[in-house]
């Protein structure tokens, strides 16, 4: 999305075609974590000084005519709303819409009851914070909590001028919104979320590099 070959057009339009596959893709998984990671990502880049005035009109444009579609069309709304954003489930029921995700984090105070300082143990838990707090405590829950969300922490704070660092930051909002619905992410399962901690270990690097590179030229 961010980056325009400007010579050759052809890429360009495969770069277009490949963004609109993916986000019917993304639709299509039914995955309301993820629907609602884009849809904030898309908010990010619209209201970001960092990017082109052209993108954002552009997604501005695509979002408001999606949007009245939307709220014109029942059929169309149907599709997207209730067949893919919720799947087919109940709307007027909160617990229905999150997978019985409501009924889980109910059970949290009993389950830590007498716990709090030590943990249950291993309990996998739909939600990442509150399953390292369920698992290991209050004190050393909170210590993974914070390591856990230190490259979304640190993104906010890079050059964001840098394109480099919007896509990091795009990332992580995906993997920070997942980690609320999820009890692994943003550390996993396996390789999942891999690409979000290789990308801050290359503009960490990146920075640190700059600076040893402008406190040498000081000195000079």
């Amino acid at each position: 999305m961010f980056i325009r070959f400007e010579k050759v057009r052809m890429f360009n339009w495969l770069k277009i075609l490949a963004i609109i596959f993916e986000v019917l893709l993304l639709m299509l998984l039914k995955s309301r974590a993820t629907i609602i990671g884009f849809a904030i990502c898309l908010l990010y880049i619209i209201i970001g000084k960092q990017f082109n005035r052209k993108l954002k009109y552009l997604l501005m444009t695509i979002v408001i005519i999606g949007t009245l579609t939307l709220l014109l069309n029942d059929s169309m709304f149907n599709m997207v709303v209730d067949n893919i954003m919720f799947a087919g489930r109940d709307a007027s029921n909160l617990d229905s819409l999150t997978s019985g995700r409501v009924s889980i984090l109910s059970e949290f105070p009993m389950l830590i009851d007498g716990h709090w300082l030590t943990g249950v143990g291993a309990l996998y838990f739909e939600c990442f914070p509150v399953s390292c707090i369920l698992q290991f405590g209050v004190i050393t829950g909170s210590i993974i909590i914070g390591i856990s969300y230190i490259p979304i922490i640190k993104g906010i704070r890079f050059d964001r001028s840098d394109i480099y660092t919007s896509i990091f930051v795009i990332v992580c909002i995906g993997y920070g919104i997942n980690s609320i619905f999820e009890g692994l992410a943003p550390i996993g399962p396996g390789v999942k979320c891999y690409f979000m901690w290789l990308m801050y270990g290359i503009l960490c690097t990146r920075k640190i590099e700059r600076n040893i590179g402008f406190e040498g030229n000081s000195y000079e």
